[in-house]
C-alpha cells in the first residue's frame, strides 16, 4: 500500500476487499504518511495543514484571525509526524488543484519569454515550482478566511498588520502575480457571458479589468477548486452555471485591494537609498528559499521605489505577468534581466481600433438592455438574436412589444453614429 502514488488510490484500495481494509487499520496513520509523502512535497506540508485548519473555521472572528496567524503565520508549524485518512483525501484534493495551476502558471510565464526571447526555455526547477505552490495555498488560505467579501472581519488596513506583515514585500507581490494569474483563468468565461448574456447588458456589466477586478474578486473568493472548474468548462453553458448563480456582484477590497493596502503608509527613502541592514530587514522572507532570484527580481524591479509603492503597483502587471519573482537567479541571469534598469512602460492614447471596440461594446449593452425591458432573456449577439428567449403569450401575462431587431454590426454601429460616447 505505501508505494501508491496518491491517497486518493489508497482510499480505493481500501475500499476494495475487506482483506486490505483490516490491513490498513493496523497501520493507517504509518501507511497514510507514506502515500501522502508520495504526492504531497514534504517541504508543503505545513501550508497545506493551515489550509486544512483555516478551511475548518466555518465562523472567523477578528480574536480567531489574530490566534490563527499566532500558530501558522509567526513561524512554520512542523507538519503532523500522524495523519487519519480522512485529513490526508483533504490534503491530496487541494494539491491536486494546487499543482495544477502552479505548472500551468509556470508554463504560461515561461510561453511568454519563450515568446519574447525566442527560445525555447528549460521546464521549471523544484524551488520554483515549490515557490508557486506556496503562494497557492496562501491564496487559497486567504479565501478560507475572506470567503464572505460582503462582511469582511477585518479592514485591509486591518489585514496589513495582521496578515500582510508577516510576509515580505517580495512574497506580497508573489500572491500578486498568483492574484493576476487566477483572475485571467477565470475572465475568458466572465467576458464570454458580460458579452452574450440579456440580463447582464441591462446591468451594464463590462468586460473585465485587472486594473478594476472587483466584478472577478467574487468568483476567486470561491477557492482554487472551484477557480479550477472555471478554467476548465468550455462551453457558454458550462460556464454560466458555474458563474451565474452568485451574479453579478462587486467586491472592491477583497484580495486586490488588500494587497495595495498591504505597502507602507509613509513613502520614506527609495529603496536604493537602504542601508544593508534595512535591505535585509525588508527582504527577509516567512518562506525559507535558498535562491535569491526572487528578492534579487523585487529589488532591481522597485529601486526607485518607497515604501507605498512596493506592492501591487499598476506599472509593474506587465511584470507579474511573467511572474518575474518566482524564478530562480540562474533562468533570470540566463535571460539577462539585471543587465537593465526597470522602466515603466509607455503609455499611450487609445487607438481607433479600441475606441471602435468601445462603440461596439456600447451598442451590445443597449441592445440588450431593450431586449430585456422587452421581457426577452438568455444568449444574444448582434449576428443571431434567436436564442433570445421570450415569455409565453398569457391574459395574464402579456407581453410587451418585442423592440426591431438589429440585424447586422454595421447597423449597429451607424446607431452608435447618433449617440455621444464617453470618451
Amino acid at each position: 500500500m505505501r508505494a501508491l502514488p496518491d491517497v486518493e488510490s489508497l482510499k480505493w484500495l481500501v475500499l476494495a476487499c475487506s482483506s486490505f481494509y483490516h490491513a490498513f487499520r493496523d497501520a493507517e496513520s504509518l501507511i497514510t504518511v507514506r502515500v501522502l509523502l508520495n504526492e504531497v512535497p514534504l517541504d508543503l506540508l505545513p501550508e497545506a495543514v493551515a489550509v486544512l485548519e483555516s478551511a475548518r473555521n466555518g465562523s472567523w472572528t477578528r480574536q480567531g484571525i489574530i490566534d490563527f496567524s499566532s500558530q501558522h503565520l509567526d513561524r512554520r508549524m512542523p507538519s503532523p509526524q500522524s495523519w487519519t485518512l480522512a485529513d490526508a483525501l483533504s490534503i491530496s484534493k487541494l494539491y491536486s488543484h494546487v499543482h495544477y495551476f502552479a505548472t500551468d502558471f509556470a508554463c504560461k510565464c515561461l510561453g511568454i519569454q519563450a515568446l519574447e526571447r525566442g527560445v525555447q526555455q528549460s521546464s521549471p526547477s523544484q524551488l520554483e515550482i515549490a515557490r508557486i505552490e506556496r503562494t497557492l495555498y496562501r491564496f487559497e488560505m486567504y479565501c478560507n478566511i475572506f470567503r464572505d467579501f460582503r462582511n469582511p472581519i477585518l479592514s485591509v488596513d486591518e489585514q496589513r498588520e495582521i496578515l500582510f506583515s508577516r510576509f515580505s514585500p517580495c512574497e506580497n507581490e508573489q500572491l500578486a502575480c498568483i492574484h493576476n494569474y487566477l483572475y485571467g483563468k477565470v475572465s475568458p468565461a466572465f467576458n464570454e457571458i458580460s458579452e452574450h448574456d440579456v440580463f447582464w447588458g441591462e446591468l451594464r456589466v463590462n468586460y473585465s479589468d485587472i486594473s478594476d477586478p472587483g466584478d472577478i474578486e467574487p468568483i476567486l473568493a470561491r477557492g482554487l477548486s472551484s477557480i479550477h472548474s472555471i478554467a476548465i468548462a468550455y462551453t457558454y453553458e458550462d460556464r454560466y452555471n458555474l458563474i451565474y448563480p452568485d451574479y453579478p456582484q462587486y467586491a472592491p477590497d477583497w484580495l486586490f485591494g488588500a494587497l495595495n493596502a498591504a505597502n507602507e503608509i509613509n513613502d520614506g527613502d527609495w529603496l536604493e537609498d537602504y542601508s544593508d541592514d534595512q535591505l535585509a530587514r525588508i527582504t527577509a522572507s516567512f518562506f525559507p528559499d535558498s535562491d535569491t532570484g526572487p528578492v534579487e527580481a523585487w529589488v532591481w524591479a522597485h529601486k526607485e521605489e518607497s515604501g507605498r509603492q512596493f506592492i501591487n503597483t499598476p506599472i509593474r502587471q506587465p511584470l507579474r505577468e511573467w511572474g518575474y519573482v518566482m524564478w530562480d537567479r540562474a533562468r533570470l541571469h540566463k535571460w539577462k534581466v539585471f543587465q537593465t534598469p526597470w522602466g515603466p512602460p509607455d503609455d499611450y492614447p487609445p487607438t481607433a481600433e479600441v475606441l471602435e471596440c468601445h462603440a461596439e461594446r456600447e451598442a451590445s449593452l443597449q441592445r440588450r438592455s431593450e431586449i430585456y425591458r422587452s421581457g426577452g432573456r438568455g444568449w444574444w449577439s448582434f449576428e443571431d438574436e434567436s436564442k433570445v428567449v421570450w415569455p409565453k403569450v398569457s391574459d395574464q401575462h402579456p407581453v410587451k412589444q418585442r423592440p426591431k431587431e438589429v440585424v447586422s454590426l454595421s447597423e449597429a454601429k451607424d446607431f452608435l453614429l447618433t449617440l455621444k460616447l464617453p470618451f
